[in-house]
């Protein structure tokens, strides 16, 4: 009860005294009341005394002073005065909004909100708390306070005040604050190291929990930070071999709070090593038959112990110093060369670059043989030779006609055609890859068929069939409609055919003979015949073998 509502009780307990006690001074009629100007609902203003006024005198009272009767007015004017009191009317104003609202954190999980006090024309109940438009909080200070949060996480509030008759304030805010994460995640457990060879090694482990969440790990050996990231596992390179690393792990939050370290987990490289790559790699032939490779040598944490020298896969020589020469080998081929050193504890380093060269082929062909002409027609011969050799390899034949070139061939024959009338003398050189040339062949001299003579066959083959039989093969005719008469030994016919192809049947084992075809036209004219080719029967048959 507010002081001045306290007064007005008082006052009314003196009324009812006075109503018992018959002063000498008062009359018979109705005791005068004392009025009292209360306002309804109203709270007191914190700065002012609270005070009433008598209605005789008009003097204040002090708070809980006797109140004394007056002999006058009358009890009818006092009766008329309590009925002149006006009614109370509504409260339709709302207090003023809080000012100076301010949200800080006091733990991980609390938030704590204070502000300034509101003012109303009548008086207020108390504030309302808001986080997210729900109320959350109703207070009558200017303090309040919210629990049980969510560490590292923003919270954001507004407060409006409220009075008697149900009126809200505009809100004050929204402020907002974020609460602290002050736990650290949990240990990583069961921490593994495993060497990747001599200069790397894996690590896992168990992951870590946080009550908000573990953003990341730290690996760290020696006490400084050499790996890290979000997964459970990290990697680190560029270690020394054969040396004892020993790791720990921590996880961290967003918040940046570490967790103690994992246990520890060693792991001890390997000895794997390799010497380094021989470097300018040369080869040069020095000879048509040797090849010298030369090479920087290499380095290697122990030493060099040799070096392989590998051509075409195939380990070469293994030479103790950065060189070495190949021999016994062909003229006119190239050679192609890779060099990897070894050390003493078998660690090979990866191949050098290749490295080719191409031993000279300087010797000529042997010189063709056994050169042979034939005419097939009055303006064209057939020419043939026995094969060259090479070391090498021949490439091809040039054919000289009355002493220039007329042709270049792979074969061991040729035809020159658009000849004139008459003898011409043929010869044959051989040449390879490197453009070595044979001396050229015996001049071998020829005359051109007669004016009107059938065009003949050439390059007639013959090969054993069987053991009883030779097959036959030539080039046609130019002329069509030729029938081919074969010969063998002495000029006996052993036969006619249209075609191109004869067997010569009914031979004994290894029976040999040489032959010659010759085309007939419709008139009987017989062309030149070929060039002979031998062959004999198959000496035994196939099933016998």
């Amino acid at each position: 009860m507010t002081p001045r509502i306290a007064i007005t009780a008082g006052f009314a307990a003196l009324l009812l005294g006075a109503c018992q006690q018959e002063p000498p001074h008062i009359s018979a009629a109705p005791p005068a009341r004392a009025v009292v100007e209360v306002k309804p609902h109203a709270w007191p203003d914190p700065e002012l005394e609270p005070s009433v006024t008598t209605a005789s005198s008009g003097e204040p009272l002090a708070a809980g002073q006797p109140i004394p009767l007056a002999g006058s007015p009358p009890a009818a004017e006092a009766a008329s005065a309590v009925r002149s009191t006006p009614l109370p009317r509504p409260d339709v104003t709302p207090p003023t909004a809080p000012e100076n609202l301010v949200v800080e954190p006091t733990s991980e999980r609390t938030v704590a909100l204070r502000w300034s006090p509101s003012r109303d024309d009548v008086g207020l109940t108390g504030y309302e708390v808001l986080r997210a438009e729900a109320v959350i909080a109703t207070v009558k200070g200017t303090r309040a306070a919210e629990e049980n949060l969510h560490p590292g996480t923003a919270y954001c509030y507004t407060v409006r005040a409220v009075d008697a008759a149900k009126n809200a304030s505009p809100p004050a805010g929204p402020v907002c604050a974020s609460t602290p994460d002050l736990t650290p995640p949990t240990a990583p457990a069961q921490l593994t190291a495993t060497a990747l060879g001599e200069t790397e090694v894996a690590l896992s482990w168990t992951a870590s929990t946080d009550e908000v969440g573990v953003t990341g790990y730290e690996v760290l050996r020696e006490g400084h930070v050499v790996a890290g990231g979000p997964s459970v596992g990290a990697r680190e390179k560029g270690l020394r071999a054969y040396t004892a690393y020993c790791y720990t792990v921590r996880a961290f939050d967003a918040a940046q709070n570490r967790s103690q370290p994992s246990p520890s987990a060693c792991v001890h490289t390997p000895d794997l090593t390799p010497p380094s790559t021989p470097q300018n790699v040369v080869a040069s032939a020095t000879s048509d038959r040797s090849v010298q490779v030369l090479w920087q040598a290499s380095t290697d944490n122990v030493r060099v112990e040799k070096y392989e020298l590998v051509r075409e896969r195939d380990l070469v020589m293994e030479p103790a110093g950065a060189w070495a020469e190949e021999r016994d080998l062909h003229p006119g081929v190239r050679y192609c060369y890779t060099v990897r050193a070894v050390d003493p504890a078998g660690n090979r380093s990866p191949p050098s670059a290749s490295a080719c060269a191409i031993t000279p082929d300087v010797t000529p062909p042997t010189v063709p043989d056994a050169v042979a002409a034939q005419p097939v027609s009055p303006s064209a011969m057939f020419v043939a030779w026995e094969p060259s050799t090479d070391d090498v390899g021949v490439a091809g034949y040039e054919v000289l006609r009355d002493g220039e070139v007329m042709a270049k061939v792979t074969a061991t024959d040729a035809v020159a055609t658009s000849l004139t009338g008459g003898k011409h003398c043929f010869r044959v050189r051989a040449f390879d890859r490197a453009g070595n040339r044979s001396s050229l062949s015996n001049a071998i001299c020829g005359t051109t068929a007669e004016p009107g003579t059938p065009a003949g066959p050439f390059r007639l083959h013959a090969e054993p069939a069987s053991e009883k039989a030779v097959r036959l093969t030539w080039h046609p005719s130019s002329q069509p409609g030729m029938v081919y008469r074969v010969y063998w030994e002495n000029g006996k016919s052993i036969g006619a055919t249209r075609l191109t192809g004869f067997s010569a049947i009914g031979l004994k084992p290894g029976e040999h003979h040489c032959y010659r075809v010759g085309a007939v036209d419709e008139n009987g004219e017989e062309s030149p015949r070929t060039l002979e080719a031998c062959a004999a029967s198959r000496s035994e048959s196939l099933s016998a073998r």
